[in-house]
This record gives structure tokens, sequence and C-alpha cells, in this order.
């Protein structure tokens, strides 16, 4: 990746002419767009992450992100991120293919800004909840799982 650029002071309406090349050759078709950093504040106001995206991609992400009632997951109370995967190896036993049970979103199926559907490795697969809580709420004083959190009980 080349960058190029120049010292400015941080105004909310400097712009970033980004052209990306995605198949990594500067003969391929590449994607270009205009960012200002009022608007990558709009997706993280503390990192002002730039996307590499066409222009069309970008007005979508900003018009999303602009709209009444979208915010980011941290912000929310009910979501907290404690792990950030889990140990496919040492939780093993947990990790099924049947569908029926919760989806475990590997990072591979994660792409910046979209979910990838086809995977370049392995294949999707399912966490059995319930088997876990039972292990490791064996392995705890909590009397039941509603007074426990599972987070506050990992083991392995």
């Amino acid at each position: 990746m080349i960058f190029t650029g120049e010292r400015a002071v941080n105004d909310s309406d400097d712009e970033i002419s980004l052209r990306t090349y995605p198949a990594n050759r500067f003969e391929d078709a590449h994607r270009e767009s205009v960012v200002r950093l009022r608007d990558v504040a709009l997706l993280d106001p503390v990192n002002l992450p730039v996307p590499l995206v066409s222009e069309q991609q970008w007005d979508l992400c900003r018009r999303i992100h602009s709209a009444p009632g979208v915010v980011r997951l941290g912000e929310l109370p009910e979501i907290v991120a404690t792990r950030g995967e889990i140990n496919q190896t040492i939780f093993r036993e947990f990790i099924t293919s049947e569908s029926k049970m919760a989806r475990l979103v590997k990072g591979v199926e994660i792409a910046q800004y979209q979910e990838r559907t086809k995977l370049s490795q392995g294949e999707r697969e399912w966490f059995d909840e319930e088997q876990f809580l039972s292990v490791q709420l064996s392995k705890t004083s909590c009397p039941s799982k509603a007074d426990c959190h599972p987070a506050d009980h990992w083991s392995g």
C-alpha cells in the first residue's frame, strides 16, 4: 500500500482522496473516493478509520452511520465483548455442525464493513451454548444460569 499526503491542520472539512487497488496491481481496476475527516468520525470518533472503498460504498456507509438510531455496538450497554475469539482447540467439545445451536462467527467471516459468506478456510460452525454453560456452571458457585454471566466464568 502506498500512502501520500501533506501535513495540515486537523479541520473537519479536510479531505483525503483515496484510490485503492484491490487486486494489488496498478494496472487493475481501482476504487476511488473522497473522504472527509468529519465523515470518518461517524465510524469511530477516536480512531478515525479510513475505509478503503469506492465512492458509492463510502456514500452508503456514510448514510447508514448518519441515520437516526444507528449506534456503534460498543455504545450499547447490553453488548460486552469480553474476548475477541474463543480457543477452538480448547472448546472443540462445544463446537458443532448443528445449525440449531448458537452461531459461531469466525474471524475469516468478518471483513471491514461486511460479512463474508464464502469462507476461504474451514466451514461454518455453531456453538453448543447450553452444554458450555452447564459445564461452566458446574465449575463455579453460581446457583443457576440466571445468576451468572458466562464471561465471568471462562475456563480453559
